[in-house]
Parts: C-alpha cells; structure tokens; sequence
C-alpha cells in the first residue's frame, strides 16, 4: 500500500480527496497546511505528495521545495492539484518541479490514475537505477547525517525505513528501523567493509556466507538475522529488534549481579551456544555488549557469524581478532579458534557479572594477553562470599588455560546451569529499574579489532 501526502487548505475537499484515494486502496496522511505536512513527513515519509498550489502562509511551491530539500521526499512522484488553469500556471508548476499538474475541477478518477501511473513510473525508475544505485545512495545519506549530527529519520535502505541511531556495537554502527513490508520493527547493523588493499568481492562474499549461516539459526536465545544488505562500501545485517539493554550495561547498572541473575543469563547464553555450535557456527566474540537483555525478559546473544567475517582480516603476522581480555590463551598464541574458544568467553562474561571485576583486562592490550596467558584470577566465591562454591568452580573450569580442561561443550554448560535453575526454582526476571539506569550508561566498553600481538605467542 503506497503512502500519499494529501496537503490542501479547503477542509471539506481535503476531506472528499482523502476519501477518493483510501477507497482507491492509498494510506492518506491528510493536512490543510505545509508545516503539518512537514512534521509528518519526519514521523512516516510518504511514497507521494498530492499539494494543492495557492494557501495562506506557505504555498505549493514552497512546500515543493522543502519537500525536495528532504532525503526521504526527495524523488517521490508530487502532483500539483490548482485552480490556476493557464498554460502559464501549468508550466510553473512543472518548471518547480512537480511531476504532474492537474487543474481543479477535476473528476476524480482522473486523480486516481494519474497518481498510480506517477507511482508506476517511479517503481520502475528506482528497478531500472538497480538495487545497489539505491543503497549507495542511502549510504551517502546516512553519512552525510551523521557527520551533520542530523537525525537519520526516514532515510530508505531499500525496503527499510530508518528511524534513529540505537548505538555503536562492537563492529558497527546499529539503527532502529522499520520494515515496510512485513510491517514490524527491526534493527540494523552497519559494517564497512571497503579496506585498502583487501579483494573486496572476497569479502562481501565471506560476509554473506556468514549472514546466511546466522540466519539458519533459530533459537529464542539467538537474535534473529532476517536480511542482508550490501553495497560497494558497506554492509547491512538486518535482525531481530530486542528492546532492552547490553549486559555490559546492566553489569554497570548493578556493580554486580546476584548468582541467580548470573545462573539464568549464563543458562542462556551456554544455550545460544550450544545451538551455534550444533551448526558449525562459533561466535568468536562473544562478551557482555552482545548479549542483549530485553525489557520483556529475553536473553538472546547477538552477532554470531559477523566476527567470523571480521577475523578474516587479520592477515599480517602477529596480527590477532577478538577483544583483549576475552580471547581464550590458545588464541592468543596464535591457534585456531574453536568451540572452546567461546567456552572461555563464556566464563570471562560469568566472572565479570558475579565479581564486577574482569580477570585478566588492566586496559592495556599487551598487559592484557600477558595476563590470559599467565594469571590465575581469584575465584568468584573468594572474591564474593555470597557466590555458591558450584557456581565459582564452574567459571573457573570455563577459565582453565588448557582447552582440555574447560567443559566438553556448551552444551554441558547448559545442563549444569539448567539443573540449577530446577533445583534452585529460579526463573529470570530483570530489574527494571537497573535496566532503565543501564540505558544511559556507556556501550561498547570492551571493544573488538583487529591488532597486532608481538609477546611470546609460543610461550605460556
């Protein structure tokens, strides 16, 4: 259903006008003047305009203009309606430019077809510019908005209408969005993936093998992937919006968490994992800014597969992926990340909720592996007397230097934490109010790249 923008000072045809065109199956946003039109714009851009050219105040003509001067109006089809019915007036009006000029009184059919060959004809032109014309284009919008400190509001990545900034993730930048066609909410992430020197098709191809690897995991602790877009630059992987908070966040809110949060979060996670992992899908990022806690209840991880893509970029010598301080000590001396890899995230996520303390992170990326590698971090019952001796041994043995030594699988994980949660009859519920003072901490605390590692990766 195309959205029209119904703009005329005379309320009892504007009324007559909205009514032709919803019978005629149009959504109509109906206004008798150009600063309400305007307004409405920003809430829910149209795919045409039908304006009438002579009103007090500000005319067709400067309504046109604004119109034009914004991203999410600036091609849609617009039709001047008027009784102006010179020659002269019509050619003004196209000279302006309105794509069509229909002189009041009019029958109203005639209104109808002309609005659905303007929006035929626009289809058409947008298909024949071609897909990727279209996301280059919504591209360089969004970052001339953002390099203006502007809202993004309204912007069209394809389908996909764009809403506001939700924050900076750890590989990108994520917008609220909304999904014109399947009509529901989504989120949007934002991956340049253009580097100097890098075979670029190499790259989106890794990048989409991925997205669709995520995308064939379905699981209620799994945020869903729905889409994926591309463009010469830049990459956009549209998933599942969860209303809520990181658990970096929440961790912040609350200093720490009580081990029944920690066993319930924890019982989530090592689930998403085991279902991954069920795939021959590792996370290889995993940390409190990906796992997301809703409002609603959920736990779900996020950006399984991206870091998959993103590793491949860690070409020199020396040079590592991951986040400082999460990376298991196998991988930090250079080995293949695997299962186990995850394993140990998993448990450097679990010592940080329990204790509010990372074991191995000084804020010094070289200090940092040095410590993965050598330090033996106190257990969490040592450090929180309130922490069962159970729960502490088993974020220890997530913690082991030896892969040997962390549990078999994340499945394991789960049946532990799952027992527990019987046993102990705990069921998740957030605190809503740590959430609601998470929202205005800082995100993005522990960050992920790509960076070199000169220490003795063959050393202990």
């Amino acid at each position: 259903m195309s959205r029209v923008l119904l703009v005329d000072d005379d309320p009892e045809l504007l009324a007559s006008l909205q009514d032709l065109l919803q019978s005629a199956g149009f959504e109509v946003i109906a206004t008798t003047n150009g600063q309400d039109a305007l307004r409405f714009v920003e809430e829910l851009p149209p795919d045409a305009a039908v304006l009438d050219v002579v009103m007090p105040g500000s005319s067709g003509f400067d309504l046109l203009r604004q119109l034009r001067a914004l991203p999410q109006t600036a091609h849609i089809p617009i039709l001047f309606v008027s009784g102006l019915a010179s020659s002269k007036d019509r050619i003004r009006g196209l000279a302006a430019g309105a794509d069509d000029y229909l002189v009041k009184p009019f029958e109203p059919e005639e209104l109808v077809l002309r609005l659905a060959k303007l929006l035929a004809r626009y289809e058409a032109e947008k298909r024949a510019a071609g897909k990727p014309y279209q996301l280059e284009e919504a591209l360089s919008q969004i970052e001339q908005a953002l390099a203006e400190k502007k809202s993004v509001r309204g912007i069209h990545l394809g389908r996909y209408q764009l809403d506001a900034v939700l924050g900076e993730g750890g590989h990108g930048l994520v917008f609220r969005a909304f999904d014109r066609t399947l009509l529901r909410p989504v989120a949007i992430k934002m991956l340049h993936v253009a580097q100097e020197g890098e075979n670029l098709s190499e790259l989106r191809s890794s990048l989409l093998r991925e997205a669709v690897l995520a995308a064939r995991l379905s699981h209620p602790h799994i945020v869903a992937v729905y889409d994926f877009q591309e463009t010469r630059r830049a990459a956009f992987i549209v998933m599942e919006l969860v209303e809520g908070v990181g658990l970096d966040r929440y961790i912040l809110a609350k200093s720490t968490l009580s081990p029944e949060e920690t066993i319930a979060i924890g019982c989530a996670v090592a689930q998403a994992l085991a279902c991954a992992h069920g795939q021959r899908l590792i996370h290889r990022d995993l940390k409190p800014g990906n796992v997301l806690l809703g409002r609603d209840g959920a736990i779900k991880v996020s950006d399984f597969g991206i870091a998959t893509f993103l590793s491949t970029q860690a070409k020199g010598p020396g040079e590592i992926f991951g986040t400082p301080g999460f990376l298991a000590p196998e991988c930090v001396r250079g080995q293949q990340y695997d299962e186990k890899g995850d394993l140990f995230a998993l448990g450097v996520t679990l010592y940080l909720c329990l204790t509010g303390q990372h074991p191995f992170s000084v804020g010094n990326i070289v200090k940092t592996l040095e410590r993965t590698l050598t330090h033996e971090p106190t257990p969490p019952h040592l450090a929180k007397p309130e922490v069962p001796l159970e729960l502490s041994q088993l974020v220890m043995r997530l913690l082991a230097k030896e892969r040997a030594k962390r549990p078999a699988s994340a499945g394991e994980v789960a049946s532990i934490l799952e027992r527990w949660l019987r046993e102990k009859k705990l069921r998740w519920a957030p605190d809503l109010g740590a959430l609601e003072r998470a929202s205005s901490r800082p995100s993005g605390l522990f960050r992920s790249s790509v960076f070199p590692w000169r220490g003795n990766i063959e050393g202990s």
